[in-house]
């Protein structure tokens, strides 16, 4: 094992460096945002904290699609990224007053569009004949980045706002990009990162950096009104479907049904993230409000939740992969599985939610067992839905079917915050309330039932879709 971490080209392990603080700057702001927007300092009421919240993730998940194609044809990949960093990093800065608080935001996605489309293919072009057998490992360590990245982010910097102030979490984050920055600077002086495929010239840094700024502007708007968010998916949405119809035409057969099972995966995969993303609005305030936060005589903060969904999948993945190894399971069931399972974590919510109705504070256990199982479902459905996309898609629409993928992600963080937005009860955010306690237990309950009357029904008739699909 040794040797085939010291045999990894040095490129991997700037590129890891940079990943690190990217994810440690996006998942420490995202901790914090749905909290800070409900605080006394800000003042939001939950269907406004909600709706931005699941306005700002949908376009951070969307505009990758496009940065990809900015990158692979005008910038190169290097350079792509270090755009990315720099308006991440001037994003989080712009994060600490109400004043620029939306134009930060914006600036975030942006800067996310540039950088999430070109670092896995950056990961991929330190690879080439002569160690090509390495690949796989080094696509593990950078995967283990992203994790080690988002846990760090998820108990440093909740904590860092709880004790000091909303600011200094922002700015932590904010320091978490500078030091992603700094890192792949030192990996371009020392020419460890492959050169970019791309000469860029002066004119189209200007206009990058131009039509960039107009974005940012752009996405503000739709932000700062976020019910707008939804016109903007659904147009995305019909755009790409009357294109797969177009491929669908052109191609017969050979595409109509690796393209009827992408589709029909992705919506399933819709279905369990708009559940687990209640982890981050509804069930998050709902812990900030009623469960009690002292573990072994310490007080955490309801975002410090967040790390546990890391700390089961570094713990549960690798059983789960010995399982899917040991037992050919369809594709199907194992999503049918998964969907059972995050409404068994929505019933673990309901019951918390229940006692706090009957005028208990719950304990932080019954969180903690809800993100045990939604990270058990995770394990189910999202893995094996893009191991689905890349087995049946033919080689080129590999990419598109990849943007469907994306703007599903899209479709779910947005759809996730509009359904939380039903525990909203206007100005009573009081502990002891019983209308908002039976607010967040219907909403737990409701998606209990549904998702494990969907799971059966998956589980139902995973043969016959397994038989139609091959997957």
């Amino acid at each position: 094992m040794i040797k085939t971490l010291s045999q990894q080209p040095k490129g991997l392990w700037i590129l890891c460096g940079v990943e690190i603080w990217e994810r440690f700057s996006y998942y420490g702001m995202r901790a914090l945002l749905i909290l800070y927007l409900t605080s006394e300092f800000w003042g939001m009421s939950d269907t406004q904290a909600y709706l931005t919240y699941g306005s700002y993730v949908a376009f951070v998940y969307m505009t990758p699609l496009i940065g990809g194609y900015i990158s692979d044809t005008f910038l190169g990949h290097t350079t792509s990224v270090k755009y990315g960093c720099i308006f991440i990093m001037i994003g989080h800065i712009l994060l600490s007053t109400q004043q620029s608080f939306f134009w930060g935001l914006a600036f975030v996605v942006v800067g996310t569009g540039f950088f999430k489309s070109s670092m896995a293919t950056n990961i991929g072009r330190n690879y080439n004949n002569s160690n090509d057998h390495l690949r796989d490992s080094g696509y593990t360590l950078f995967y283990m980045a992203v994790n080690l990245g988002s846990g760090l982010a998820l108990i440093a910097v909740p904590l860092i706002a709880k004790y000091f102030s909303w600011h200094a979490g922002f700015a932590t984050a904010a320091f978490g990009m500078g030091l992603g920055l700094l890192v792949l600077f030192i990996g371009e002086i020392k020419k460890i990162i492959p050169k970019d495929h791309i000469l860029v010239s002066k004119k189209t840094h200007i206009i990058t950096i131009i039509s960039a700024l107009i974005a940012v502007c752009i996405f503000q708007y739709l932000i700062f009104h976020a019910k707008n968010t939804a016109n903007v998916l659904y147009i995305m949405t019909i755009i790409v479907f009357i294109y797969l119809i177009y491929k669908t035409i052109k191609g017969g057969k050979e595409y109509t049904i690796p393209i009827l099972a992408v589709l029909k995966v992705s919506i399933i995969v819709m279905f369990f993230w708009i559940l687990f993303e209640q982890t981050a609005t509804s069930v998050l305030l709902f812990t900030e409000r009623f469960v009690n936060l002292n573990i072994f005589g310490f007080s955490i903060s309801a975002a410090n939740t967040h790390v546990f969904n890391s700390l089961f999948i570094i713990i549960l993945a690798p059983f789960f992969a010995i399982i899917w190894g040991k037992w050919n399971i369809s594709i199907f069931r194992k999503m049918g599985a998964g969907l059972i399972i995050t409404g068994l974590a929505m019933g673990a919510f309901a019951i918390s939610a229940n006692l706090a109705i009957k005028g208990f504070s719950p304990s932080l256990l019954w969180i903690v067992l809800g993100y045990m199982l939604i990270t058990m479902g995770e394990l189910c459905c999202s893995p094996t839905g893009l191991a689905a996309i890349s087995k049946v898609a033919p080689a080129d629409i590999v990419a598109l079917l990849f943007g469907v993928w994306g703007i599903k992600s899209s479709l779910s963080n947005y759809f996730a915050s509009y359904i939380a937005t039903f525990t909203d009860v206007g100005d009573i955010k009081d502990t002891s309330s019983i209308i908002q306690a039976k607010a967040y237990y219907h909403l737990f309950f409701n998606l209990t039932i549904t998702a494990i009357i969907i799971g059966l029904i998956i589980l139902i008739i995973s043969k016959q879709l397994k038989r139609l699909y091959n997957i």
